[in-house]
């Protein structure tokens, strides 16, 4: 029976690093290295872009708002391709797609001396960044705000963006009951 539970867990802790979908932990060298052999000859035609946002405000309130677009490529350029798009999935669309790609990483880190645990990681097969800190701030009203933030980008084969989380934790340390929390996920599949 040990050697069955044995068995067991060994399977289930096989499938749990299998699943993560994180690829290949590299150096940034090896990244940046990795990045710059992109095959931009694609042959993708259309895009579905997909968004869901969950936020709990100070006050207990939670709200969740699931959005979704449909873009096309013509001559190059991605262009909304349908006009059931709704503006604020638009508004993502454009604002990540254009800005975020493999080569943006580097020049958009920003460390800062007022973050704690800063970490960021970087990854190929598939192309992958993430990056994390904790700080604490004092704000205009003079509350103490723990903040707890991550995120991870990953990049299909030729460069595009195709899945965004960001999550952003802030905690009143003087008043326990105030919280504020926002989970963004954006998924993007290309044919």
């Amino acid at each position: 029976m040990k050697v069955l539970s044995k068995g067991i867990i060994g399977v289930v802790a096989l499938f749990s690093l299998c699943s993560c979908g994180k690829g290949t932990k590299v150096s940034i060298e090896k990244f940046i290295e990795k990045v710059e052999e992109i095959d931009s000859n694609d042959s993708y035609k259309q895009a579905k872009f997909t968004y869901v946002l969950s936020v709990t405000f100070a006050d207990g309130k939670k709200e969740n708002r699931q959005y979704a677009g449909i873009y096309a490529k013509e001559n190059g350029s991605w262009v909304s391709g349908s006009d059931k798009n709704d503006a604020e999935a638009d508004s993502l669309y454009y604002f990540y797609f254009d800005k975020l790609d493999p080569n943006s990483i580097e020049s958009s880190i920003r460390f800062d001396s007022n973050l704690q645990n800063e970490k960021e990681t970087y990854y190929i097969r598939p192309f992958a960044y993430e990056y994390s800190y904790e700080a604490t701030t004092v704000n205009t009203r003079t509350e103490i705000v723990k903040e707890n933030y991550y995120t991870y980008y990953e990049w299909d084969d030729y460069g595009y963006l195709t899945y965004l989380e960001i999550k952003d934790d802030q905690k009143d340390i003087n008043d326990k009951s105030t919280v504020r929390a926002s989970i963004l996920k954006i998924k993007i599949t290309y044919k």
